[in-house]
């Protein structure tokens, strides 16, 4: 009886350890007018080579492959660069879904891939501000914007976990890897605006003015009732 439990302990931590899937995709384009059928099943065999490659989807007339990454294996940009450059193709972008936890000091943000611990380098996409120059090379020209900052930010002091996609930044010169973010999912919740309250005069959901329910300058109506129900006085003046 203890050595099945011991075996449905086991069996647990595995499909746990699934289910933290942490990078959890990288897609590769290249040129495909500059591959021919046989390069691009050379390409398909070295992709599959690559340590974190658990399953290769190929793309060949787009020119893309979305390959599913392996649980606790380290994403390396020389992997990928080997597979192509061994064939003689070179990559457009590289872009990657990683699932991890957040990570800042000062106006850094990392994102820290769970189970391997590759480490990303979080940005927004270059962004053209008045009066200050931008360089495509220059990654201070990716600072991350205040709002996702705010995001991340709070996802890290609530200890949420995030899945971020985006394009790698100049993936050659990694280390370190520099993401830039299209998308986050999963992390802090947004916080609730608050339902501003009806002012005095304005129309309410009943059709009736809020506040006192009366029209501006008038006193109170004097009204009769008759079982239990308010009419107006018909035998006021109007």
């Amino acid at each position: 009886m203890h050595y099945v439990r011991a075996l449905f302990f086991v069996a647990l931590l595995s499909v746990s350890s699934l289910l933290n899937a942490e990078i959890e995709q990288v897609i590769v384009r290249w040129k495909n007018e500059v591959c021919t059928d046989a390069c691009n099943a050379l390409l398909e065999k070295n992709f599959r080579t690559i340590p974190g490659a658990a399953e290769v989807s190929m793309d060949p007339k787009a020119g893309r492959a979305v390959i599913r990454w392996k649980p606790r294996v380290k994403f390396r940009y020389s992997d990928i660069n080997l597979a192509m450059r061994t064939v003689g193709v070179h990559f457009i972008d590289i872009a990657v879904k990683v699932r991890g936890t957040v990570s800042h000091i000062g106006r850094k943000i990392e994102l820290d891939s769970i189970g391997d611990d590759t480490v990303f380098n979080l940005f927004s996409p270059l962004q053209v501000q008045p009066n200050r120059t931008m360089t495509p090379a220059n990654v201070d020209s990716y600072s991350i914007d205040p709002e996702t900052s705010k995001k991340l930010i709070d996802s890290e002091t609530g200890f949420y976990v995030v899945s971020v996609s985006g394009m790698l930044l100049m993936p050659d010169r990694s280390p370190p890897n520099y993401l830039i973010i299209e998308s986050i999912e999963g992390g802090a919740p947004a916080p609730q605006q608050p339902v501003p309250a009806a002012r005095s005069g304005q129309r309410t959901g009943t059709g009736q003015r809020a506040g006192t329910g009366q029209r501006a300058g008038t006193g109170p109506t004097p009204s009769t009732t008759q079982r239990g129900t308010a009419y107006p006085n018909l035998s006021s003046p109007l």
